[in-house]
């Protein structure tokens, strides 16, 4: 955009005519309205650049005048503006995130304030060389040239997106030849990651909208998809809704026409046709992320890197539950022919539960065969006799199964595992056995390490803190990156001079150091929350409760542990 148009939504007659008289000395054109009716029809008729609406308008409120105008040609494009008193701060920031108003302004409507924010977003975004110019670029088939369409589309964001994307050596990146896509989605889960995930496809011969191979981007927020956006010309909202029969080919043309012409987004484009309802938008644009997300499952080959940022604030969102998605993923998208071979490798190696991995599965709505299979999930079975000695590629509880091999949420083991009764094999005078050894927490070390380790987990189950204490030193010492043995170490070295106030202090600090060096493992930090509250600190404590419960939210002994030492700071 070249102009710098502003529309000024405000109830109040003088504090909006005063407004007005000050975007326009400062060299904006202005257009003051005083409710959200009237916006919209001065948008409709006029698109402005930078619309600015207060949250409490008369009728139409500030919130529904945002996505109403959303929906406008040329409102995806339009930076939006909350405006309120402060004590709507906190609306106004929830609002803000969930319409896609990229700014709010809290307080008195000054002039300097509103000329501050057009300020800025005039510098940021709506200069010309603010953003870099579309590749002129575009493919040389007829069905490729009709969807390369103007500077804003989704698949040339696509293309500037990857080109800017900056890489880190240590981000998560990969091929999905060796890592597949549902463990790409575990690890960005367990991670609790916000950012992007860039992919792409270059053997993928279907056609896009910039005649390269495929790419698509996935907004993450807190570990779950927030969005997808895609260069595939078969996933553009017109060809969703031309296959669904929702609109014929003629409309379809015709609100490509309107696009290339300059008059919105596809989707504005056709409700200004009559072709859709905003509800028949938002269900087809619903659809349109899902579809694009399902698809990725099916990529056997292609290059990933995940980057921390700020997602972008969108006006549709991922509302499918993330579990169902990757259940349809594998089931839809994923050959049965690569299911079956993940799984016919597994049958007959036990399958050992990963705690921390296993526990937020536990928590969802799953089919009634999923359930029962996780309570039979205790490492006592092979995944032969958890999938009832056959695997059906295709059925729901293959693919569960295929979906925790991929999420590391499954251990494969040569022989069962051991079950230990740690309640009453402890003097009553020592600390709380600690839990058995996370599963796959110690695969990167050394043979003699482990060894070690198995020794001091024998000792533990025999009582004999001294022996176990001596063997995870030696653990500690031939694989001092292993984080299960510094806990282990200063869990123990506690419980045998918990007497003496300097070797407390050193099994606390290597408690501790276990802790960063594995982070994503609930008894790590179960076990440094058991040496703080015996050392009464009661604050580190319950920070240590908290972490344990925000990796696995239904353990017992922390949920306990943050009741008794709330009993004990309220007493």
């Amino acid at each position: 955009m070249v102009s710098s148009s502003v529309l000024l939504v405000i109830p109040d007659d003088a504090v909006r005519r005063r407004l007005v008289s000050a975007v326009e000395r400062a060299g904006y054109e202005c257009l003051g309205v005083p409710t959200g009716e009237a916006a919209i029809d001065a948008f409709v008729e006029q698109p402005m650049d930078i619309v600015c609406v207060a949250l409490r308008l008369p009728g139409r409120d500030g919130s529904a005048t945002v996505e109403s105008l959303r929906w406008a040609p040329s409102g995806e494009r339009t930076h939006m503006v909350l405006l309120g008193d402060p004590e709507d701060a906190l609306v106004l920031q929830r609002e803000t995130a969930r319409l896609g108003a990229v700014t709010c302004l809290v307080g008195d409507v000054s002039d300097a304030g509103v000329l501050r924010v057009v300020e800025n977003v005039v510098r940021q975004e709506l200069r010309p060389d603010s953003l870099p110019p579309p590749s002129p670029e575009v493919g040389e088939q007829e069905v490729t040239r009709r969807y390369t369409l103007w500077d804003s589309t989704e698949g040339d964001f696509v293309e500037r997106y990857l080109g800017n994307l900056p890489s880190h050596p240590g981000a998560l990146h990969g091929d999905l030849a060796n890592v597949p896509f549902v463990a790409v989605l575990a690890k960005l889960f367990e991670a609790r990651a916000t950012g992007a995930l860039a992919l792409h496809a270059t053997k993928d011969k279907r056609s896009t909208t910039a005649g390269d191979s495929p790419k698509k981007v996935v907004f993450f927020q807190r570990g779950v998809p927030l969005s997808v956006r895609s260069n595939l010309v078969d996933e553009c909202l017109g060809q969703l809704l031309y296959r669904r029969g929702v609109i014929d080919a003629n409309v379809l043309e015709e609100s490509l026409r309107r696009v290339r012409a300059g008059d919105g987004q596809q989707g504005a484009v056709l409700l200004s046709m009559d072709a859709l309802t905003p509800h028949e938008l938002r269900a087809a644009l619903g659809e349109q992320i899902d579809t694009k997300l399902l698809d990725i499952f099916g990529w056997t080959a292609g290059t990933f890197e995940f980057t921390e940022m700020r997602p972008p604030q969108e006006t549709v969102t991922l509302d499918t539950p993330l579990l169902e998605l990757v259940m349809r993923g594998v089931r839809e998208r994923i050959p049965p022919a690569v299911v079956s071979e993940v799984i016919t490798r597994t049958l007959d190696h036990y399958a050992e539960p990963v705690a921390y991995r296993v526990a937020p599965f536990r928590r969802l709505p799953l089919p009634p065969e999923c359930q029962a299979l996780l309570e039979r999930l205790d490492g006592q079975c092979t995944v032969r006799a958890l999938l009832h000695g056959s695997a059906i590629a295709g059925s729901t509880l293959t693919a569960f199964v295929y979906v925790l091999l991929c999420g590391g949420a499954i251990k494969l083991a040569d022989a069962p595992m051991p079950q230990v009764d740690t309640g009453a094999l402890l003097p009553k005078d020592r600390p709380t056995m600690p839990p058995p050894a996370l599963a796959g927490s110690t695969d990167g070390a050394g043979p003699e390490a482990l060894q070690a380790f198995r020794e001091g987990e024998a000792a533990l189950a025999s009582g004999d803190f001294e022996a176990a204490f001596s063997a995870f030193a030696r653990a500690r010492t031939l694989a001092s990156d292993e984080g299960i043995y510094w806990v282990y170490l200063g869990y123990c070295r506690y419980a045998v001079h918990r007497e003496d106030p300097l070797e407390a202090d050193r099994a606390l600090a290597e408690t501790i150091v276990g802790c960063r060096l594995a982070p994503s493992a609930p008894d790590a930090h179960l076990l440094r929350a058991r040496l703080l509250r015996s050392r009464s600190q009661w604050t580190a404590a319950r920070n240590a409760y908290e972490r344990v419960l925000h990796l696995d939210p239904d353990h017992r002994e922390a949920l306990a542990g943050l009741q008794a030492i709330s009993s004990v700071c309220d007493a």
